[in-house]
């Protein structure tokens, strides 16, 4: 099994990558600062005349956000949106709906992690059959898979904080901090501070 851990850009984090936290993680400038730091270090130092010999290709940075990421259902709010079922309104923030304590007006009830996986960063296609591994902070580990849609939830009890990773054929991401909340499309949005869509690895 492969596994990846991406940083993260916030308070909530990012699925596209490993355990996320409310504490905030690396921007996509920082993080590529460190990189592209890291790499010059392979060459010569400033005092040396010496011509560097490393001259392997730079490392790939990150997936970063388009202008084509989908906004789409990203705007959701109660009464706004229509749909029902386990397959309705991908990329929206379900829990502003399905939270505990919404009564039994809301169709499904609550959820305590849901989301949405796509087939890639700017939330192009939803991805089915993704595992969706969230531990919180007893040890206690759920895993549902996304739908169709690219819908996951779970109305398991769960005491933050969470990390979170996603599995695709034994590929893995993982969550880089833990976050406290499971409303994960709150934080995956285009705009977002987990800077782009839940993806599949």
């Amino acid at each position: 099994m492969q596994r990846a851990e991406i940083p993260l850009a916030g308070p909530c984090g990012s699925i596209g990558s490993g355990p996320g936290s409310p504490g905030g993680g690396l921007s996509d400038h920082v993080w590529l600062s460190m990189v592209w730091g890291l790499a010059a270090c392979t060459g010569a130092s400033p005092q040396s005349t010496d011509t560097p010999t490393d001259t392997a290709a730079p490392p790939i940075p990150p997936p970063v956000v388009s202008d084509a990421c989908d906004t789409h259902n990203e705007d959701c709010a109660p009464g706004t949106c229509g749909g029902s079922g386990s397959r309705m309104l991908p990329g929206s923030n379900c829990i502003r709906c399905h939270k505990q304590g919404s009564g039994s007006d809301v169709e499904g009830g609550y959820w305590t992690v849901a989301g949405t996986v796509f087939s890639n960063i700017d939330g192009e296609d939803g991805q089915g059959g993704v595992v969706v591994r969230v531990t919180d902070s007893e040890g206690t580990v759920v895993e549902v898979e996304s739908n169709r849609s690219g819908n996951f939830l779970t109305n398991r009890s769960l005491v933050p904080p969470l990390s979170a990773e996603v599995e695709l054929d034994g590929e893995v991401k993982a969550m880089s901090r833990t976050v406290n909340t499971g409303a994960c499309n709150r934080c995956h949005q285009c705009d977002g501070v987990a800077q782009g869509k839940i993806y599949a690895p």
